[in-house]
């Protein structure tokens, strides 16, 4: 099938990225070169809500779906209903499991293209062109757009993240929120501690993040705000806490913690205004990519050639360990010792913070 033919005579076309917020992020600079090389088609993008509201001002998205994974069959029957009537000519999924392959087949485009990564012989029979999904140690940014030379585009030889902007709305918010928060002047002076991630094995332990912000308090001319989701807000309270119980009174009121407190766009708002970001695998440290602050991310089972944040090494630092048995993928560790996270101190997270903060 030549699908780059089909490509290029498609007038509408529906991108389908139905992953979490990091996974967005990494499809970001496929989605600004389709535009970008072909402007004169209209992209729409499906992607989850509430990561799809970083792209409400998006210049190379014509047309953005929100689909809520949360409210069941009932929000799948009414974005199928929904698309179906586009007609669109052309579908790529850069997600790949079976829901978002079931979506892709029900909204029936002219065209389906996509990956097929839990079977390549079954998952392909639902697609016109389909690719395997093995990027092994290759960045997920760089995997996808290799989808260009598919479509008979072209692969820019050094690709980045498009500039994406928050609402002036966003920005107001954090502004006032960092200024109630705080009570002298924070400008300059902010550092994000990210303690979260999806998995249990991805969290570098409270004890460590309540040493870290200790150190940063009482050696930097620091303020910390603690970033999370809702579900954060228990863990990241013990933190907050515990950096208090350590630190002189008058540096109390240096941190606080905004876990639950932000939409995603104020969150990259927020990450703009930081000096420097600390961040677990997860979902804010690509925001802070985005924003172009300079981080420092910890990584523990995930491998960070596929997966770090997608930004110039002088802004984006990694820490990890060496250990015969990482990257292992696993949600919780196989081998009970967790020693991928546990072996990376706060004193070395410090010295990292420094060279970022100078």
């Amino acid at each position: 099938m030549n699908i780059d033919k089909d490509f290029e005579s498609a007038g509408q076309v529906l991108v389908i990225n139905l992953l979490y917020l990091g996974d967005l992020i990494f499809s970001l600079p496929l989605l600004k070169e389709l535009k970008s090389q072909c402007p004169r088609k209209e992209y729409h993008l499906l992607a989850l809500e509430p990561f799809a509201s970083l792209l409400a001002a998006a210049d190379f998205v014509d047309e953005l779906i929100a689909c809520d994974k949360k409210a069941g069959i009932s929000e799948a029957v009414r974005v199928v209903r929904s698309l179906r009537k586009e007609g669109y000519d052309f579908s790529l999924n850069i997600h790949g499991s079976w829901r978002s392959l079931l979506l892709q087949q029900a909204i029936s485009a002219k065209t389906k293209a996509g990956y097929a990564r839990e079977s390549f012989t079954f998952q392909s029979l639902f697609l016109d062109y389909a690719r395997d999904w093995c990027p092994e140690e290759e960045h997920i940014v760089d995997y996808q757009l290799r989808w260009l030379n598919e479509l008979g585009l072209e692969v820019p030889e050094n690709p980045q993240l498009p500039g994406v902007e928050p609402p002036k709305s966003a920005g107001i918010n954090i502004d006032h929120m960092l200024n109630d928060n705080f009570s002298s002047d924070w400008r300059n002076e902010l550092l994000i501690l990210n303690p979260g991630g999806s998995w249990p094995g991805k969290r570098w332990p409270v004890e460590k993040f309540i040493e870290l912000g200790r150190q940063v308090l009482t050696r930097l001319d620091a303020k910390i705000v603690i970033t999370g989701g809702e579900s954060d807000r228990e863990r990241n309270s013990r933190i907050e806490q515990g950096i208090a119980r350590r630190v002189e009174e008058n540096l109390r009121d240096s941190i606080f913690q905004a876990a639950g407190r932000t939409s995603i766009p104020e969150l990259l708002a927020l990450m703009s205004r930081a000096r420097v970001v600390i961040s677990g695998d997860t979902g804010p440290a690509h925001v802070a990519a985005l924003a172009g602050t300079p981080q420092l991310t910890i990584f523990g089972p995930s491998d960070e050639r596929k997966y770090h944040p997608f930004a110039s090494e002088n802004k984006s630092r990694i820490l990890k360990r060496d250990i015969d048995c990482r990257p292992c993928g696993e949600h919780e560790c196989p081998r009970e010792h967790h020693r991928c996270l546990k072996e990376i101190q706060p004193g070395e997270v410090f010295e990292e913070i420094k060279v970022l903060w100078a």
